[in-house]
């Protein structure tokens, strides 16, 4: 099982049964030295984190690789808004996050 920290639409429960179709396992947790920022997507603006001073609490989803290649399509890696990284978190989890470019 991969990890994947979520702090923005992936929290939402309906979006990952959307984009997933299921709700996986998830553990509430933060970052620090991220601050909280967004990207501008055809129009709309979504949150992204990027690095700074601050602290972004989130879940920490457990997921198959096939969940993370569905989820890495619905953040739209491929237009480079967005990159994933592996990041430790407080809890002292390493997980993946999706990034500001």
């Amino acid at each position: 099982m991969k990890k994947l920290f979520v702090y923005g639409t992936l929290r939402d429960s309906d979006v990952q049964l959307s984009v997933i179709g299921r709700n996986p396992d998830a553990a509430e947790d933060s970052l620090d030295n991220y601050t909280l920022s967004e990207v501008k997507i055809d129009n709309e603006y979504y949150p992204a984190i990027r690095q700074g001073n601050g602290k972004i609490y989130g879940l920490v989803l457990k997921i198959t690789e096939e969940e993370l290649e569905k989820i890495d399509r619905y953040e739209e890696l491929e237009k480079g808004f967005y990159e994933r990284v592996e990041v430790k978190l407080n809890s002292g989890t390493k997980a993946y996050a999706y990034i500001k470019k």
